[in-house]
């Protein structure tokens, strides 16, 4: 049944998402965010032959350090842990503060991040010509008959994986969970999930960007407080891009006690 029956007791949360494409870095700036990148995170970076990949490894600690110093916190507050299957999250080291939870994706020239206090997942797909025999491997009847009736299927299909790969990382499962044991329905621009025939309690948001679709899966909070359905409160939500104009912060220059950044399967 998932999270679609566990209770909350706090009624408000805040999401920030931050997204930087790394076709707007240049080389001066790269080296300013790598200089202030973690010793283990420049390591990492190094380890990859693609520059783009390099580049894609240092910008999610960057993306998170930016997110936590709008939420007000600083990445030298927290370790970076892992749930059971590898989902990293944020662990307080001091007291009076949040656990908050974080996901990261990346596809192509764009990288997401999305930081709450409560549990997310986020993704993030260019749009794939290959849909008919994915589809027919990984989705239910009904979703491959949303596939096929589309007018545009391949967007129809790149919509739709990244709802699930966006619910999958919320769960904190990963691929361990079968794609096929959940189900996406989509009507206009509502998205629900029927998960083991519940249908889950968590908002979920999909977008269409130029040639990519993002998706982010939260809890459904409005649900709770009874309001009417869909009536996310934007002032909760803080969505900014990251361009090249942008100075590196001394929140990026933090230090970091554990730098398992992106945990086993965090960006399936």
């Amino acid at each position: 049944m998932y999270r679609g029956l566990i209770k909350r007791k706090e009624q408000h949360m805040k999401y920030i998402i931050k997204k930087i494409n790394i076709k707007t870095i240049d080389y001066a700036q790269y080296k300013d965010y790598f200089a202030c990148a973690s010793e283990e995170r420049q390591k990492k970076a190094m380890r990859y032959r693609r520059e783009e990949d390099s580049i894609r490894c240092i910008m999610g600690e960057v993306l998170l350090k930016k997110a936590l110093n709008e939420y007000g916190e600083a990445i030298g507050h927290y370790e970076i842990k892992s749930g059971k299957h590898g989902k990293p999250y944020l662990e307080p080291v001091r007291e009076n503060i949040k656990k908050l939870y974080y996901n990261i994706s990346h596809s192509g020239e764009w990288v997401y991040l999305i930081l709450s206090d409560d549990e997310v997942g986020i993704d993030v797909e260019k749009i794939t010509d290959k849909a008919t025999g994915i589809a027919r491997r990984f989705f239910t009847e009904n979703e491959n008959r949303y596939i096929a009736h589309s007018e545009h299927p391949d967007e129809a299909f790149t919509r739709l994986w990244t709802i699930k790969e966006a619910y999958i990382k919320y769960l904190g499962t990963g691929l361990s969970k079968d794609l096929k044991s959940f189900e996406i329905n989509i009507t206009g621009d509502k998205v629900l999930i029927t998960d083991e025939g519940v249908t889950q309690n968590v908002l979920v948001k999909s977008t269409k960007k130029q040639e990519y679709f993002v998706a982010y899966v939260t809890y459904n909070y409005n649900n709770c407080m009874k309001e009417t359905e869909g009536n996310e409160k934007e002032k909760n939500i803080s969505i900014s891009n990251i361009s090249n104009t942008d100075n590196v912060p001394d929140c990026v220059c933090a230090d970091n006690h554990n730098n398992d950044l992106d945990g086993q399967g965090a960006d399936a």
